[in-house]
């Protein structure tokens, strides 16, 4: 396996979850921190991560926070070398120059061998792309109309003392990434609701946007052109907030967005595993009103795969979407080629649609 110097980065805006993803794929204990300058702000090894577990940080949690800021360094190859050799338990040594500035690693993994930052004399942008996310424009559309049939005013509807609408609001508006929140909706008493909770509405969804065949591809568009009309504002990143995924936490919004901004795709969308009973191998169809057959049309009952070699298999939860805007618009489409999953836990699934399920999220809430 060859190593590279990113191998080694990561950007401090980053969060624990996206360093230990990082850690594992490159198969090291440890990573340097550094700004969007290269600058060496800390490092964190996976005893940093371990303590940081142990004394129940969340996975979102910035490494800024948990990160060693006092890492040995070195101002050359040679002395990098010799620290090496004198201390071989570090393993890698940073070396940078007079402004505290990441010039390369010398590392010992495989063989000891000097790997250097090339991408401050090249300005590789693929490069600064991969090691930091970048800030981006990114707009939160919470969709909301009023014209749902099983639960009347349905967004509205509340868990504890907070509206579904109030609770995306809410989440959305603590995120660190999100810069401007809209709602989308053809509903006067759901706009006088969202401006009661600081976000004004100053139109309304037309009439063929806010029935029951409306797709949300068509919703997002609508309100994106129209957030750019009239506020002048133009999002790189479009984030979808459907209040009937009451469980999120501003914390999950920007730990998505991190993974977002830190991987190569045109979406994302929150996904969780599905139970084993309800994998598309065990799954029934029916056959001509009398007789059942296999759900994927090239098995039968014997060539069906047991639970042991089935793929593993998610259903989207809803508590987050987000694309790229000029896949929204180019493509007219919330999902693109390249569409990231962001696995949460199950406990997280809660699709309100009867009143029932109202009932089981704010149980569900009680437990989190």
């Amino acid at each position: 396996m060859n190593t590279s110097f990113l191998d080694f980065v990561i950007n401090s805006t980053s969060t624990l979850k996206m360093a230990l993803i990082k850690m594992t794929a490159s198969y090291k204990g440890l990573l340097f921190v550094v700004d969007d300058e290269y600058k060496l702000l800390g490092a964190l090894a996976d005893g940093d991560v371990r303590r940081a577990l142990i004394n129940d940080v969340t996975l979102s949690i910035p490494i800024e926070q948990i990160m060693n800021l006092n890492p040995i360094t070195a101002k050359s190859e040679a002395e990098a070398t010799q620290l090496l050799k004198s201390r071989p338990h570090l393993l890698v040594i940073p070396v940078v120059d007079s402004n505290g500035v990441l010039m390369g690693v010398y590392s010992g993994f495989n063989g000891e061998k000097y790997i250097v930052n090339d991408n401050i004399e090249q300005n590789n942008p693929e490069a600064v792309e991969h090691i930091h996310a970048p800030r981006k424009k990114v707009l939160a559309i919470i969709p909301a109309r009023g014209g749902s049939k099983r639960i009347p005013q349905k967004n509205l509807s509340k868990i504890g003392d907070e509206s579904l609408l109030a609770r995306a609001i809410k989440v959305a508006k603590k995120s660190s990434y999100i810069d401007h929140v809209t709602v989308s909706t053809d509903n006067e008493e759901i706009a006088a609701e969202a401006k009661h909770h600081g976000i004004e509405v100053p139109w309304l969804r037309p009439h063929e946007l806010a029935t029951d065949t409306a797709k949300s591809v068509d919703v997002m568009i609508h309100a994106v052109e129209m957030f750019d009309k009239e506020q002048g504002y133009a999002p790189d990143l479009v984030v979808l907030l459907e209040p009937t995924a009451p469980l999120r936490t501003y914390e999950m919004i920007d730990d998505a967005i991190s993974y977002f901004l830190n991987e190569k795709g045109d979406s994302l969308v929150a996904v969780n595993q599905i139970r084993h009973n309800f994998h598309p191998e065990e799954v029934l169809k029916d056959k001509d009103g009398l007789y059942v057959t296999p759900y994927l049309d090239n098995r039968n009952f014997e060539t069906r795969k047991l639970r042991g070699g089935q793929d593993k298999a998610y259903v989207q939860n809803g508590l987050i979407y987000i694309v790229k805007t000029d896949v929204l618009l180019g493509l007219k489409s919330i999902y693109g080629s390249h569409v990231l999953k962001y696995e949460t836990s199950a406990d997280l699934f809660c699709d309100i649609d009867e009143s029932e399920d109202l009932k089981i999220a704010a149980l569900k809430l009680k437990a989190l």
